[in-house]
């Protein structure tokens, strides 16, 4: 995710852009360069990386790349060795389109660039997915919403060059002047899911696993019921939801909500808290924080079982999903979730973005498990210095592939076993105003 979390973050927030109005702004480009020096596991590391930002009334772009060189290896090509990692040098790309007019119902945005935190309907499906945990994979995903009056779509695809994962949500919701109601359905599919197999070794005769991939489809219905009162400086709600959600034909489960949320003058209060009752496999938010990590291993063991592998056992039947978030603009959001999942341990994330304060901008992404020793998590710090120059700071403990750290993982791990890496870097940056 880091050096690209304040980026990917901000992303994904941009679809919010359905929801207030953008600032207009005059057209703006500028060039950057920084270098860098830090850690890269126990290992010295140097980086440097260009890039150009450009943005307008209503879109925002940002094209450019990062060399970095370790002390063990040299120059770390694993970073550029993949055509879905050549596409990652566009950063990121924004565009929102508002209603222009009083009978203009069309809204739009479109968000690409690694995904941070993301969402897919209810939530069943996709919930919380975050790309960019492998630090030898990059990947360039791509999210949009069009609404048009009662009718909403929105779409998200993890990797435009070669997917994993992707879905599709529709929805109808009618809103009156105290009361509304909606339902909607969601359509899904892993493409990238990894069952464990162990083989005997015809030369050696010792056993040793591979992952075969298969193709899950995931489909979701949901809907929602509420009230909601509105004055000129505040607007209260709250919403009673259910979703039912089927991962291919091994698992179902339903799920049951209550949300509330508030706006008191700027800032906005949201919280919710839900039940899950499904099948002895089945596992909420299949696609969620961790789940580049899940797909192929279940922990942070090289070799432990993954996600799929996990879903064919009787994980339990119960489960739940409690959730708080604060937003206030020019300040920025806060959100924590914690979910209880039947049979596994529970998860923990939290997310904070912060835009511009004078000089200074951040971003914090997080997740944890309360067994297992899971402690994913990225930041990012940038400053503004006199006479165009900038200081960043970034700190990430990601994966690496277990293959390419010696005797990281066992005999019998597949090739594709995952283990955690740190990394930290201080940079120093100066920029180019690249329009008058």
């Amino acid at each position: 995710m880091s050096p690209r979390l304040l980026s990917s973050l901000c992303c994904s927030l941009a679809l919010g852009a359905l929801l207030a109005p953008a600032p207009a702004a005059a057209q703006e480009a500028q060039a950057s360069g920084s270098l860098g020096a830090g850690m890269f596991g126990s290992a010295a590391a140097a980086s440097a990386e260009v890039g150009v930002d450009i943005s307008g009334d209503s879109f925002a772009a940002g094209i450019g790349g990062q060399v970095r060189w370790v002390a063990d290896e040299g120059v770390r090509t694993r970073e550029w060795d993949e055509p879905s990692e050549w596409a990652t040098v566009l950063r990121y790309l924004m565009y929102t389109r508002l209603p222009a007019s009083d009978t203009d119902a069309l809204r739009v945005a479109l968000a690409v660039g690694a995904l941070g935190d993301v969402d897919l309907g209810g939530g069943a499906l996709v919930r919380g997915f975050t790309t960019g945990l492998e630090l030898d994979h990059g990947h360039l995903g791509a999210q949009a919403r069009v609404a048009h009056g009662a009718l909403a779509f929105e779409g998200l695809v993890d990797d435009v060059v070669a997917p994993r994962v992707a879905g599709v949500h529709g929805s109808f919701t009618r809103v009156g002047a105290r009361h509304l109601a909606g339902f909607g359905a969601s359509l899904a599919a892993d493409f990238s899911a990894s069952r464990t197999r162990v083989l005997m070794d015809p030369d050696t005769g010792l056993e040793r696993a591979e992952l075969e991939q298969t193709v899950l489809p995931m489909a979701a219905l949901d809907g929602r019921i509420g009230l909601h009162h509105s004055t000129p400086s505040r607007r209260l709600a709250g919403a009673l939801r259910a979703e039912l959600a089927a991962i291919s034909s091994a698992a179902a489960g339903l799920h049951l909500g209550l949300d509330l949320d508030g706006q008191f003058g700027l800032t906005e209060i949201a919280a919710s808290a839900g039940l899950s009752l499904g099948t002895a496999g089945y596992i909420p938010g299949w696609v969620g924080p961790l789940y580049e990590r899940d797909r192929v291993q279940f922990g942070e063991s090289p070799g432990a079982p993954t996600q799929l592998d996990l879903s064919e056992r009787d994980l339990g039947h119960l489960g739940g999903l409690y959730e708080l978030r604060a937003q206030h603009p020019g300040w920025g959001e806060l959100a924590v979730s914690v979910a209880q999942r039947a049979g596994l341990p529970n998860l923990v994330a939290a997310r904070v973005s912060a835009p511009i304060f004078d000089r200074a901008q951040a971003a914090l992404w997080s997740a944890i498990e309360t067994r297992g020793q899971a402690r994913s998590f990225a930041f990012e710090l940038r400053a503004r210095l006199p006479h165009q120059l900038f200081v960043s700071a970034e700190a990430a403990r990601l994966y690496r592939g277990a293959e390419a750290m010696d005797g990281a993982a066992p005999a019998t791990a597949p090739d594709e076993a995952l283990s955690a890496w740190w990394q930290a870097t201080v940079s120093l940056g100066a920029t180019l105003a690249l329009t008058p």
